[in-house]
């Protein structure tokens, strides 16, 4: 059973994200000619920088589910994707950053959307 990104916090990410392409080639050099390249799997997955705005009850909450239920991140969650609203399966890649803004917190994020 996955976990879910809790309801009461932020659904969507402030000022965009950042996504990058897991690299899906091996390349291998040769003694001769140009180097061999070979698929890796069927499909690769994705990183994405992600940054919430949460109130300080938000970020207690955000806090309490990632030392705890995620277990410091080592369990993936079901969360829908920044870029296509569409659910997946991810996992954090390190631990989240906090900001505090004024009153409000930034909490950023290096996730992995699994393909």
């Amino acid at each position: 059973m996955l976990i879910a990104w809790p309801a009461s916090l932020p659904q969507k990410p402030v000022r965009g994200f950042a996504m990058s392409e897991e690299d899906n080639v091996d390349r291998f050099d040769t003694d001769y000619g140009p180097p061999l390249t070979m698929g890796r799997s069927t499909s690769a997955g994705r990183t994405y920088s992600v940054t919430f705005v949460m109130t300080n009850a938000q970020k207690a909450t955000f806090r309490d589910w990632y030392k705890t239920t995620l277990r410091d991140g080592l369990f993936p969650f079901w969360f829908a994707g920044p870029d296509d609203h569409q659910p997946g399966r991810w996992i954090m890649t390190g631990p989240p950053q906090y900001s505090a803004v004024g009153a409000k917190w930034q909490v950023s994020l290096e996730i992995y959307r699994y393909p």
